[in-house]
C-alpha cells in the first residue's frame, strides 16, 4: 500500500504523460484529473482518474481500444503498467450532458 501511495503522489506528472498520450492518439483533447485526487480526498486505495474529451471519441464500446493505446504510449513515457488509473472518456456532445456530474475537475495542458 505504501508504494500505491507513493506512486498516486505522482499524479501531476503522470497526468501530464497520459494528457501527451492521448494528443498523440486523438489529436485536439481536452484532459482534466477528476475523483477523489481533484477534490483532495484520496487513500493508498485510490486511483487517478482522468478524463479526456475529444470528438474522435466514439460512443460505442470501441472506446477500450482507445484506452489501451493511451495507455501503451503512456508506458512508453515512463507510465508504469500497473499505475492504479482510471480513464473516463466522452465525445464533446456526450461530455456536455455528464458534466455536471464531475463535482471538481482540473485541466491538463
Amino acid at each position: 500500500m505504501i508504494y500505491r501511495l507513493r506512486e498516486l503522489m505522482r499524479w501531476k506528472e503522470v497526468a501530464k504523460k497520459i494528457a501527451e498520450a492521448a494528443k498523440e492518439v486523438l489529436g485536439d483533447t481536452e484532459v482534466y484529473v477528476v475523483g477523489g485526487i481533484a477534490e483532495g480526498r484520496f487513500t493508498a486505495a485510490s486511483d487517478l482518474d482522468i478524463l479526456i474529451v475529444s470528438d474522435k471519441v466514439p460512443s460505442t464500446s470501441k472506446k477500450i481500444w482507445l484506452k489501451v493505446e493511451i495507455r501503451e504510449k503512456a508506458f512508453q513515457k515512463g507510465v508504469p503498467l500497473d499505475y492504479p488509473l482510471n480513464l473516463h472518456m466522452y465525445n464533446k456532445k456526450d461530455f456536455k450532458e455528464v458534466k455536471e456530474y464531475y463535482k471538481k475537475m482540473i485541466r491538463v495542458d
